[in-house]
């Protein structure tokens, strides 16, 4: 019976042990899975923008952020949101930057939409988009026309209030201060036509405003004292209503069907029928001059 029962256990033992070692061997293998592996999809996003406003002036708005270039052109969108969504009109895009054209929008809550493929919509806003033309320079009464403008290189606008008499000359900052540089214009010594507000300003290299007043004399306007002179007077009856100096300090002058005139800085005048014939038959409407070129607005 003991010798049975010894040759039980051990064949118990054998098979135990020959299992535990069997064991050692029967583990899962890792798994590698080496296609059809797909990446989650990108996201792209937006996290500051330039200008902080779209103020009147502002024609294009800069974006940055990852990813932008992922989103097509088509799938870029203005929304006032409730009220309408716009297609944008870009300018260029990178991955990290949008330059999209100021949007016929005016909305403090306006929102760029970007729709990717992955549908991960992405939103940046509110952004505020003021209307095209803004007020500026604090000229609240409307009853009163403004008459003749031009500018300087350091963005200071120079403008004429029109209607009638004294006709006083502002000057307005580029950020929006008004201050009187002439209380009046003296009455030119001239018989005809009508005493009326100045049809045209100029600015002259050295600071100095000519004033045109729809006839053959010309004023002139130191903008530093606010002393007002007699710049020019042709010596035929022409009626010269706008203007414009080139770097050389040489006043370009015409108006109603009148040809082209240049007064020089020693003060006398031509006119120059080569540049453009008075037989032309047209009116000079505006001029301005630009990198050696003259402009002129004409019909």
């Amino acid at each position: 019976m003991n010798k049975y029962f010894s040759i039980i256990i051990s064949f118990i033992t054998l098979v135990s042990l020959l299992m535990l070692t069997g064991c050692k061997y029967d583990v899962a293998e890792p798994g590698y899975l080496t296609s059809d592996f797909v990446q989650p999809p990108v996201k792209p996003n937006i996290n500051a923008v330039q200008p902080a406003a779209a103020l009147p002036g502002v024609n294009t708005i800069t974006f940055s952020g990852e990813n932008i270039d992922k989103v097509a052109d088509n799938k870029i969108y203005w929304e006032i949101p409730g009220q309408i969504v716009i297609q944008t009109q870009i300018v260029s895009k990178t991955s990290t930057f949008l330059t999209v054209r100021r949007p016929n929008l005016s909305s403090d809550s306006c929102v760029l939409k970007l729709v990717p493929d992955s549908g991960l919509v992405v939103k940046f806003g509110p952004y505020k988009i003021d209307g095209v033309i803004g007020q500026f320079g604090s000229f609240v009464d409307y009853a009163v026309p403004l008459s003749g403008i031009t500018v300087d290189n350091a963005g200071n606008i120079f403008v004429v209030k029109g209607g009638t008499a004294p006709f006083v000359t502002y000057k307005v900052t580029a950020d929006g201060q008004r201050s009187t540089i002439a209380d009046s214009l003296p009455r030119p010594q001239v018989s005809s036509p009508p005493q009326g507000p100045p049809t045209g300003i100029a600015l002259s290299p050295d600071g100095h405003l000519a004033f045109f007043r729809g006839h053959r004399h010309i004023q002139w306007l130191n903008t530093s004292t606010g002393v007002v002179t007699s710049y020019h007077q042709l010596k035929t009856n022409r009626q010269l209503r706008v203007g414009t100096f080139d770097s050389n300090s040489n006043l370009y002058a015409g108006g109603n069907r009148v040809g082209l005139w240049v007064i020089k800085p020693d003060s006398t005048s031509e006119e120059r029928s080569d540049l453009y014939p008075t037989t032309a038959g047209d009116s000079i409407w505006a001029m301005h001059v630009y990198n050696n070129y003259l402009y002129m607005a004409v019909g």
